[in-house]
């Protein structure tokens, strides 16, 4: 059995890992997330405002969840990105990831966690994870649909 070092918090990443990272799972996003953001701007806001759930084995980040954990007055906690290499995918991680992540929100006051996601692999996994579809939303002009979702914590 592969063992697996799980962290969060903050400033988990450096910039090269980060981009690393985001590089091999680029081709999971849709549309391509790196053509759609400043790499470097993305990484500092997350790094300023943002608390990591890291996945690696031995030294390489195979899952990371980003995450804001700082509503207050909702009480609720937002992913703005989940990925999970491919070749590391089927061993649990992105639930895994999710639950670290929700327990961090909740011990910093949140009782929710919420995110958005396109894919409906990801939906399907969500599911599995805790969340609820809350509301669909039909991007007609890329043909797809963008599911808003929650999880009490």
């Amino acid at each position: 059995m592969r063992q697996f070092d799980y962290q969060v918090g903050y400033d988990l990443i450096n910039f090269d890992e980060f981009v690393q990272f985001l590089n091999a799972v680029e081709q999971d996003f849709v549309p391509p997330l790196l053509k759609r953001i400043n790499v470097f701007e993305y990484y500092n806001k997350c790094r300023s405002k943002a608390a990591f759930a890291v996945c690696r084995q031995e030294d390489e980040i195979v899952g990371l969840v980003v995450f804001y954990c700082n509503d207050v007055l909702k009480k609720e906690a937002f992913a703005v990105l989940l990925a999970v290499k491919k070749e590391w995918r089927g061993n649990a991680i992105a639930k895994a990831l999710l639950d670290c992540a929700a327990s961090f929100s909740k011990q910093h006051g949140m009782e929710m966690m919420g995110l958005y996601t396109s894919s409906e692999i990801a939906c399907r996994a969500y599911v599995k994870s805790g969340f609820e579809v809350k509301s669909v939303i039909d991007l007609e002009n890329m043909n797809l649909k963008r599911y808003y979702m929650e999880r009490s914590i």
